[in-house]
Formats: structure tokens, sequence, C-alpha cells
């Protein structure tokens, strides 16, 4: 019994041994597992903190780098001189900013332009006279930077005789007197039923004669009267597009899309009486789109162009306005295409092309067919507004354009409208 006790004794102590190790297993196992949870859930918080300080100081850094941005650009504002303008006339009161350059003064204000003398290191100069004779010797001492507007040599566009007398097929017959006498007679002979207008090139005299009453004796020039125009409400008219040259050789012109100045005769046409210039002859005093009665309401009610309102009326009478728009663009083209070489000649005399632009203004009539025949280019078009308030919007919009076109306002070019188009692009072959 007391063998067999201690067998079972010693056996037990085995079996107790044995679970005592199995517990004690069993809590190294649990304690094992315990802290691997554990440290695995730390990394986890530890790796999300961490992307998440990274974001914080990303952002933050982006933050200071904008301020710095921000600080540097006001500073290079402040830094970058600010371009200037002068403007010259021997003749006019160009200084005043009221006068007749008011929205020339207004655009280079809006686009950044402080108004200067020529004293100044200026950007640009804004001549209402050609500046190629008073100004010559400033005109061979200009910086890469200046730009002038005007061309050297353009004066063979837009003196009255010289372009009348070019041989176009858009451009009425016109003579030089006394030199042409014995052409022009010849030529009227033949023309019986001609008349002309005898014109002068230093003033603005026009006057209609038949053959009989020309003076040969002074210098003028005649050119034949289109005696039969497109008529609006039984008014005369001329379309005035606005043209801007930007180099030659290669040649490039352009022209303003945007409209076109219509501007009518303040008496009616007929009956006709050649005495009475009112009635075939543009002054200043000429009656404008919005008090002709058919153009009136598409024009001020329903905020149509010149244009546009001119082709609504032209459509209503049965005729399409698509030709003789697409020959208003042949007939300046053809002008710049014979001159080109007058205008590169006169740049010989200069250091270089690049410092001119030119804008003119094409006064254009067209007959009762709607054929298109080109009259005058004017080298500083009106672009005062004092006598004719609407007009203001048109000026001020041909002016920003312009100063797009030509690199004078750089900036203005992020919000062009593409006011001005290609007219055409030529060159010259060299020899």
């Amino acid at each position: 019994m007391e063998g067999k006790g201690n067998q079972d004794i010693t056996e037990e102590c085995n079996k107790e041994n044995i679970d005592h190790e199995n517990i004690e297993k069993a809590d190294s196992d649990k304690k094992s597992e315990i802290p691997k949870y554990k440290f695995s859930d730390f990394s986890l918080d530890k790796n999300v903190n961490t992307f998440l300080l990274i974001c914080v100081i990303g952002v933050s850094l982006g933050i200071l780098l904008e301020v710095m941005n921000v600080q540097n650009r006001e500073k290079t504002k402040d830094e970058v001189p600010k371009r200037r303008y002068w403007v010259y006339s021997a003749y006019s009161d160009v200084e005043n900013k009221n006068g007749v350059l008011k929205h020339v003064h207004i655009v280079l204000d809006r686009v950044g332009y402080e108004k200067s003398t020529n004293k100044t290191d200026w950007s640009l100069l804004w001549s209402h006279d050609y500046p190629f004779r008073s100004l010559y010797p400033n005109m061979h001492k200009l910086k890469r930077h200046q730009k002038v507007n005007h061309f050297p040599g353009t004066g063979f566009i837009t003196n009255k005789v010289d372009l009348a007398t070019s041989k176009s097929e858009y451009i009425p017959r016109a003579f030089k007197l006394p030199q042409n006498k014995a052409e022009f007679l010849s030529y009227a002979s033949v023309n019986k039923n001609a008349l002309f207008l005898e014109k002068h090139n230093q003033h603005r005299g026009v006057y209609l004669k038949n053959v009989s009453e020309i003076d040969f004796s002074g210098e003028s020039f005649v050119q034949e009267f289109v005696q039969k125009p497109f008529l609006v409400d039984g008014h005369k008219f001329d379309i005035g597009v606005y043209v801007v040259l930007t180099s030659v050789d290669p040649l490039r012109v352009y022209w303003y899309k945007g409209d076109v100045l219509f501007r009518y005769c303040p008496a009616k046409y007929y009956p006709f009486d050649p005495k009475n210039l009112d009635k075939y002859v543009i002054g200043d005093d000429y009656l404008p789109t919005w008090e002709v009665p058919s153009l009136a309401h598409p024009y001020t009610a329903l905020g149509f162009s010149m244009k546009d309102s001119f082709d609504v009326y032209a459509k209503s009478k049965g005729k399409d306005t698509t030709k003789m728009w697409e020959d208003v663009q042949k007939a300046i083209a053809d002008v710049f295409v014979k001159k080109e070489y007058h205008v590169i000649q006169a740049l010989k005399s200069y250091p270089s092309s690049d410092n001119y632009f030119e804008m003119m203004r094409f006064d254009l009539v067209v007959d009762e067919d709607l054929k298109v025949y080109l009259l005058e280019a004017n080298m500083s078009p009106n672009l005062s507004s004092a006598h004719y308030p609407p007009n203001q919007l048109l000026y001020e919009q041909v002016l920003y354009n312009l100063m797009g076109l030509v690199g004078v306002a750089d900036h203005v070019k992020k919000d062009w409208n593409h006011g001005f188009v290609y007219l055409f692009s030529y060159s010259v072959t060299k020899t």
C-alpha cells in the first residue's frame, strides 16, 4: 500500500509538473502574443502620425513659398520702370488730354503708360504729323525698345495725289494738272458723260466740275466722280476701314474687323445739285449711323455695329455685301503691293524697320451695284469723339487692339480678341 501510494504520489507530482509546464507555456504564448500585437498597433499609429506631419509641413511650406512669391512679384513690380510715351504735332494741340488725341491718351494710360517728354527714356512716340522731316535726328537714334506710329515712305500711300494717280482697278481715274493735261483731255473726250472732282493736295477743298470748268493754271488734280452711288435712305456715304502696317518686305498688313466707320452725307443725294456739297461730299458735320432712319433701330436698339447695320439694310434691298467686303480688302491690299517699293527705299535711310508701325483709315465708296472705289488713305485719322460721342467706343477698341498688335502693350495679347486680322502677307523678291 505504501509503495503503491508513493508511486501514485510520484505520478501525481509528474502530472502536476506537466500541467505546470503547460500552464507556463500557455502563459508564455499569451505573453508573446500580447506584446506582438501592441507593437504592430504602435507602428501603425507612428506611420499615420508621420504622414500627417509631412502633410502639415508640406502645406506650411507651400503657404510660405506663395507668400514669398507674392512679395517678390510686388518687389519686381515696383522695380520695373513705367513705360513712357510722348506726343508730337507742329500744328495741333496734342498735349491736351481732352483734345484731338483724347482717346490715345486714355488708352495708353489704361495699358500702363505714363505721359512724358522726348527727354526721357521713352517707349512710344505718337506723332500726329509725319515725323520724318521735323524729327529727322530723333528718328535716326531710336533704341530697340522705342516705337513710332509712322513708317518712313508711307506718304506715297497717304498723299492724295500719289494715291489717286495709282493705276488700280479700284481707284477712279485721276490726273495731275497741269502735267497730265493732254492725257486728261483725251480721256474726257472718250468719256463725255464723266464728271470730275477737282482736288488740291494741301487742303480739303473738293469741287465737282465738267471739263470746261477745270482750271489748268494751278497745281491740282482731277479725279473721276462716281455718279450713281448706292444710297441709304437717299444718303450717299463713305466707308472708313482701319488698317495697320507692321512690316515691309515681308509686307504685313492687318485690318480691323470689329467695325468700320460709316459716314453719311447730311443732305439727300437726289435731286442732285453740284453746288450743294452736302449732297455728295463727306465733311466734318456728316450724318452718323444712329441718325439715319433705317439704321437707327438696329444700331441703337439692337446693338448692331455700323457694318452690320448697313449689311442688314443692303440685304433688305436685295443686295449681298459678301463680295463688296472682299473687294474692299482687295482694293486696300492692291495699294500696299503697289507702294511697298517706295517704303522699302525710304527705310534704307534708317537703322532698323522694327521701330515703326502705322495705322491708317482707308475711305471708300460703292456705286449702286456695290462696286468698290477707293478714294483716300488718312495718315492720322480722326480719333476724337468730341463731335460724335458714341464713336468713343469704336476709337478706343481700335486703339486698344492696335497696342496689342504692334507690341506697345504686350500684356494686351492675353485678352486680345483679335480685333485686327491679317489682310495679307506679301514678300518682295530681292535682286
